[in-house]
């Protein structure tokens, strides 16, 4: 049991280092970049210091963005107006420019399915949406 204790320890996830975080510059802008998403009534949660795995042995420091209704009813991607669309656009442009990658989620969907940004927007645009999480990882 003493040995299993200091392998269960030993295999604990850690949190990421300072210097593999993404910057604190760069999630400031991100969190700038989503203030006029909060303003349309949708709920950002955003969070810096999370891994992200593309494959199962690449382990990536990341952004964790979740996207909420806060009226606990629907949005859209492609609204009348296009802003959420346009504020996500506006955010992969910078994220890239960056050198970080940018995957997302329909989360009710619960398929644990990140796909890249495109492939979200082309196949979500019009659709119902209650809750999409975003990540943003290091290249």
């Amino acid at each position: 049991m003493k040995y299993l204790k200091l392998f269960e320890l030993y295999n604990r996830p850690q949190a990421p280092k300072e210097e593999d975080k993404i910057s604190d510059e760069i999630f400031g802008d991100v969190k700038d970049i989503l203030l006029e998403i909060s303003d349309m009534g949708i709920d950002v949660q955003s969070v810096n210091g999370h891994y992200y795995y593309p494959e199962p042995s690449d382990r990536r420091s990341a952004i964790v963005i979740d996207l909420t209704s806060e009226a606990h009813s629907y949005f859209y991607l492609r609204g009348n107006d296009g802003s959420i669309l346009d504020c996500i656009l506006r955010l992969k442009e910078y994220v890239e420019s960056n050198g970080c990658e940018m995957v997302a989620e329909n989360i009710p969907d619960n398929k644990d399915d990140y796909t890249k940004i495109d492939d979200f927007i082309e196949e979500y645009s019009g659709e119902d949406l209650y809750e999409i999480q975003i990540i943003i990882y290091n290249i």
